[in-house]
């Protein structure tokens, strides 16, 4: 096995030898499925077919491929979610933002049946991940796209929340009628596209080429939907309830600037993420 590891390494390698070993490792990791530590102590290698799947993996691997898509999974919390090409890959700075929405029902606990908004689901991580921790809220998770969405119910089923979760296709909250949903949410959780568009040719390969477009460009200054959103979310929003979002570096003015214009909400603070980047923010509905 460990003459497997080293092929991939040096496979990989190019300039930086010390994370292709890493990167190495956790490739074969995924691909049999076990842990790291199982792949010193199992002598026993890789069988012919084994091996041919295992190269083609790391030739895919090098040329780009976001190791989630090779593996078919990634984790994200303290649950491995489904994860397909054509669908937004998770990042680890959501959990961030799912950590903040934990503490905020924590701190203020929800009645049984209270309702919860996850807007752009993707493949359903933020969603599944709250009804995980709190199962006697109703959640409801909304993306424009029907690829995603179908995603998100796999990993639903695989996670156990099938049928706890009430999936919609729509853009922002086009997926609702507003007479039904007004002031209903007390938890409203987005993060929706905020790159801005002309910086969108210097991402990285794999995630320019295997992210889709819509769920990464947010326009000009890269807040073109998060303005449709505080401009939508007082309605839905209960009194005193709390819309939580992910942005991108410098954004955190702009929030500002544009909730200073709506007497609907209120910035409440920012949480910076593992860089010291803000990350996320916390603004309450008044």
């Amino acid at each position: 096995m460990i003459n497997v590891i080293n092929w991939a390494a040096n496979y990989l390698a190019g300039n930086n030898p010390v994370p292709s070993r890493a990167e190495a490792e956790f490739l074969l990791s995924g691909f049999l499925d076990c842990p790291t530590i199982d792949l010193y102590l199992n002598r026993n290698g890789l069988d012919k077919k084994q091996k041919e799947a295992f190269r083609t993996l790391v030739e895919e691997r090098k040329k780009g491929v976001p190791r989630q898509i090779l593996l078919g999974r990634t984790q994200f919390m303290d649950w491995t979610f489904l994860v397909q090409k054509g669908v937004f890959i998770p990042r680890p700075e959501t959990e961030i933002l799912v950590e903040t929405a934990f503490q905020i029902i924590e701190r203020f606990p929800l009645t049984p049946g209270e309702r919860i908004l996850d807007l752009g689901t993707g493949s359903g991580i933020i969603a599944i991940s709250l009804l995980k921790m709190f199962p006697g809220v109703k959640v409801y998770a909304t993306d424009i796209s029907e690829r995603a969405l179908s995603l998100a119910e796999k990993n639903a089923k695989v996670l156990g929340v099938n049928g706890r979760i009430k999936f919609r296709q729509g853009n922002l909250f086009s997926a609702f009628k507003k007479s039904d949903f007004l002031k209903s949410f007390c938890l409203i959780v987005a993060n929706l596209p905020y790159i801005p568009t002309g910086e969108l040719s210097g991402l990285p390969i794999e995630v320019k080429k295997f992210d889709p477009v819509q769920s990464l460009d947010g326009g000009g200054d890269g807040f073109c939907l998060y303005r449709n959103l505080f401009f939508q979310a007082g309605f839905y929003l209960k009194k005193r309830g709390f819309l939580v979002i992910e942005i991108g570096r410098g954004q955190l003015n702009l929030v500002k600037d544009i909730l200073t214009q709506n007497e609907k909400l209120e910035f409440i603070k920012v949480i910076q993420d593992y860089r010291g980047e803000d990350r996320v923010v916390v603004i309450r509905g008044t």
